[in-house]
């Protein structure tokens, strides 16, 4: 349950403060959603936000103009044709939200979420008396796997994915991309969360003017620009009408950032963004990688891109990873804290596993990782 992961997170939040009443200062969290000052620093050294024209007046998806809209489903898939309609919105969770109410209207009685997924799905589900099911991906070789007949035995009406994997920066193969066609083929609406997709990745190009394909994406969030961002829902024209009409009562009109985000994805200047992003992050896994190596309990999937990963520690129990004790005793001993990343939807059958952000990646970011890793060994 959401509330329960939400609980924890505030138990460690809570810890770290009563850490810090002791010594003076927070831990050094390694999976929190912050960045580093180095980081921060090379983004905003070419960062060239486009300038508003009028900030003052009321911006709605469906004000928009035209020639902006299809630039963006252009810039998205260039194939994409009158049958599949953008709207925009302030960010992913008001996008999932307006999905979940569509699938309570147009009758879509059983959900279910690939796991691990970005929590909020599953509550904004539930909050329209959806029936949702949690089924886990399966990790096979270090690759995640689509447990296609279980969904197709259970009879699911809609599914979400995530791509890449939440969390673990992992994009699916071609084995799973057929996957998803089937279910699509099968008349199952498949709903591709992919939010921090980054690049040439996203699976509508795969699924291209499909009627029962959605996706979100939030191309800043990708580089992890976090607060000037859009979200983009590109989905059938036959539910036009219907996220036209709702929109404006679940998400209201459009921020200004959210205009000036769609614009400067169009501009020259995101993609100076992007390879300032990638340049970091490829600096920060082949560090990531060297300091690894010292570290045999552990392993992490080098075929991941992307800023959020999977730590898997292999020798000690899941249900450390649960316990709060066992998480106070990490924080006051070490200095350092994680999320679990149970939180993110990893259950039982992934072990121990934790999230790191590498958009922390610094010399703190490495010593503090490096302790954390001593201890669990």
């Amino acid at each position: 349950m959401l509330i329960d992961r939400l609980i924890h997170i505030e138990e460690i939040e809570a810890l770290e403060v009563a850490y810090k009443k002791k010594f003076g200062r927070l831990p050094y969290n390694v999976s929190g959603w912050t960045t580093s000052k180095n980081f921060q620093k090379e983004i905003l050294e070419v960062f060239e936000p486009p300038k508003m024209n009028n900030p003052i007046e009321y911006m709605y998806s469906y004000s928009l103009d035209e020639e902006l809209l299809e630039s963006l489903k252009c810039k998205f898939s260039t194939g994409l044709d009158d049958s599949t309609v953008i709207a925009l919105m302030p960010n992913s969770t008001t996008a999932i939200v307006n999905i979940s109410n569509l699938l309570r209207a147009y009758n879509y009685k059983k959900t279910c979420v690939l796991t691990p997924a970005y929590f909020s799905i599953e509550k904004a589900a539930g909050s329209y008396s959806l029936d949702c099911k949690l089924i886990p991906l399966i990790n096979e070789e270090r690759q995640y796997k689509i447990p296609i007949e279980s969904v197709l035995e259970q009879n699911f009406d809609a599914v979400w994915i995530t791509s890449p994997v939440y969390s673990t920066g992992y994009y699916y193969k071609n084995e799973e991309i057929l996957k998803i066609r089937k279910l699509l083929d099968r008349g199952i609406l498949v709903i591709s969360d992919e939010s921090f997709c980054v690049g040439n990745q996203r699976l509508i190009r795969y699924f291209e003017n499909h009627p029962n394909f959605i996706a979100i994406y939030s191309p800043h969030k990708g580089i992890c620009i976090n607060s000037y961002k859009f979200s983009a829902i590109l989905y059938n024209r036959r539910f036009n009408t219907f996220i036209d009409q709702w929109i404006d009562v679940l998400s209201g009109n459009l921020p200004a950032s959210t205009y000036g985000s769609a614009k400067h994805f169009l501009a020259s200047n995101f993609e100076v963004c992007q390879q300032a992003y990638e340049s970091y992050m490829e600096a920060a896994r082949t560090e990531l990688a060297y300091l690894l190596k010292a570290h045999k309990h552990v392993s992490f999937n080098f075929d991941s891109e992307g800023s959020m990963y999977t730590i898997f520690v292999h020798n000690r129990p899941y249900e450390e990873s649960e316990s709060i004790d066992f998480m106070r005793k990490v924080i006051m001993d070490t200095g350092a804290s994680f999320y679990p990343a149970f939180l993110n939807g990893l259950g039982y059958e992934y072990g121990f596993t934790f999230r790191i952000n590498i958009a922390l990646y610094d010399s703190e970011f490495a010593l503090n990782l490096n302790k954390l890793l001593l201890y669990l060994r």
